[in-house]
């Protein structure tokens, strides 16, 4: 297997240098519309950033030399800003407390905040949707049924103390100032559909409904459980979409309709597995009568245990109902996808894949630094937010891209390894400056294969487990020769 795709992708490889490709071309021509036309420049006189047409610094040259730094950590500090401006033009010359004043200020808040708008919605966004057009969207397995899949997440980061008017933290033992970044994932495209910028006391069940202008007909939809809506979730419905998600464990299930009385359901589930039935049944949640179909395997007693020591580290005064301690020794899901499309033992699989955001999410913290955030100047982290967040667009725009070309043979860009790549020698910088030059394309082909997940690793990635359909319970179990 590892032999044929070697082959396949050798073919593909030489194929890529002799005819060329139109990722590279769409690539360019998204970088030319965000960093090289005037609307930048308009974008920058509009909100007073630029007031001057003799202004040492122009608009494309700030947003450049600020996503430059985005994936550098060490050239964050304004000397290292100051760096990158000077060598994108040499009348940008000025000193580190100018060039602090600049971004100290509202008005390069607002000017970074247009561009990111118009960076994502206006270019980068519709790009991945066309670079992904001629992808092959038939996914094998269990994802084959669906347009497109929505992950949805968040993650937060701690900013200094004295931000706390602007950047309000979530209080107790957590940074007094923190920062939301709520991201939406087309896990087909490779894309992002929505990164948003928010509160930490913004709840994630608020946020939970802004899916919904994602979803057309066709749409699967996975949230954290921290998001559970079941209004989120019947209006998916409505939209002709599929949701799934964990059920929390104090939530009401009735087997009926008609029921007055919730089911003690951790008491029934482990009756119905002691019987030999399937975990599998039609239930109503919530007090709304939420018609839904609810799916549980039972968890090993280390997983049990592990609930419980969680549960008492958080609450050390609350005693758990014996309801919610019965519904730990199961993972119960919750989905509107019928069991013609999805077996029992596959829903419990499918819902692995949400593990997919969180390895975006540690990818920004490590390749793009988004939690090195240093200032106590509110506007100033705005910048270094909308900075960064431009960035991880263009990441993701590129990744798409590249990731469409290898897909006919079955290969797994990883996204970890590309960012890397972009990292070394300053091919980040040089795509912002230049675009993708045709040198720089034939050294990303040339190392295509390294970049690719290791095929001869013995543990299936979440990806292959759900194409070849591996039953839920079945991932758990150790590879021969290999480890959990």
């Amino acid at each position: 297997m590892v032999k044929e795709l070697t082959h396949k992708l050798k073919d593909l490889i030489k194929n890529l240098k002799s005819t060329g490709n139109l990722v590279s071309e769409k690539i360019n021509d998204a970088l030319a519309n965000i960093f090289y036309d005037d609307k930048l420049n308009d974008i920058a006189k509009k909100t007073n950033f630029v007031q001057r047409s003799s202004s040492r610094i122009k608009g494309n040259e700030f947003v450049q030399a600020m996503v430059m730094a985005s994936i550098d950590p060490e050239s964050t500090p304004l000397s290292g800003i100051n760096d990158n401006l000077r060598g994108l033009s040499a009348q940008a010359k000025m000193t580190v407390s100018a060039l602090r004043q600049r971004i100290n200020s509202s008005e390069a808040q607002e000017y970074l905040k247009q561009v990111y708008q118009r960076t994502v919605e206006t270019h980068l966004q519709p790009l991945s949707n066309d670079l992904n057009n001629t992808k092959d969207k038939s996914n094998k397995g269990a994802l084959g049924h669906f347009k497109k899949v929505l992950i949805h997440d968040s993650s937060s980061c701690a900013l200094h103390e004295l931000l706390d008017k602007e950047f309000k933290g979530s209080g107790g033992a957590a940074s007094k100032s923190q920062v939301k970044i709520d991201l939406i994932y087309d896990l087909k495209a490779n894309s992002a559909e929505e990164i948003i910028i928010t509160d930490i006391r913004e709840p994630d069940q608020g946020l939970s409904k802004r899916i919904l202008k994602h979803v057309d007909k066709g749409t699967l939809t996975i949230q954290d459980l921290g998001y559970f809506d079941v209004d989120t979730f019947s209006a998916v419905d409505d939209l002709e979409g599929y949701y799934l998600s964990r059920l929390p464990g104090t939530t009401l299930v009735y087997l009926n309709n008609e029921d007055k009385q919730p089911v003690e359901l951790g008491k029934l589930l482990q009756e119905m597995m002691n019987n030999g039935k399937l975990l599998d049944i039609e239930v109503y949640i919530t007090h709304k009568k939420i018609k839904t179909r609810l799916v549980a395997y039972p968890v090993p007693d280390e997983v049990f245990n592990k609930r419980l020591r969680e549960y008492y580290k958080k609450n050390k005064k609350k005693t758990p109902t014996a309801e919610w301690i019965a519904r730990q020794r199961f993972t119960i899901l919750i989905t509107n996808v019928s069991n013609e499309i999805w077996s029992w033992d596959i829903v419990g699989t499918v819902y692995k894949i949400r593990w997919q955001i969180e390895l975006i999410f540690k990818i920004w913290k490590s390749q793009i630094s988004i939690h090195y955030l240093r200032g106590t100047k509110s506007e100033r982290i705005w910048c270094l937010l909308y900075s960064r967040m431009i960035a991880a667009a263009l990441i993701f725009t590129m990744y798409s891209g590249v990731a469409s070309l290898i897909s006919p043979i079955e290969c797994e860009l990883s996204l970890v390894k590309f960012v890397n790549w972009l990292k070394r020698n300053g091919r980040f910088a040089i795509i912002i400056i230049k675009g993708f030059a045709l040198g720089l394309w034939d050294q990303l082909i040339d190392v295509l294969e390294l970049l690719c997940k290791d095929w001869q690793r013995k543990k299936k990635t979440t990806l292959k487990l759900i194409e070849n359909s591996i039953p839920f319970l079945e991932t758990f179990k150790k590879a021969e020769g290999g480890n959990a």
